[in-house]
């Protein structure tokens, strides 16, 4: 395993994991994206890429 992923989301808007989580599959399956998380040292790096990884730059959820 080289990567886990934990998704919380609260109760409030629990259908939204279901976007979240294609937008996530979405990029892990862009191999320089997965190659750059897993070099990643520190959770800034990673807030980074997550937030770099959006077409539009949009938010982080």
């Amino acid at each position: 395993v080289e990567l886990v992923m934990l998704l919380a989301v609260p109760e409030s808007v629990k259908e939204d994991h279901l976007l979240i989580l294609k937008e996530l599959a979405e990029l892990l399956v862009e191999e320089k994206f997965t190659e750059r998380l897993l070099k990643a040292c520190t959770r800034e790096e990673i807030y980074r890429l997550f937030k770099e990884g959006y077409p539009d730059g949009g938010e982080v959820r």
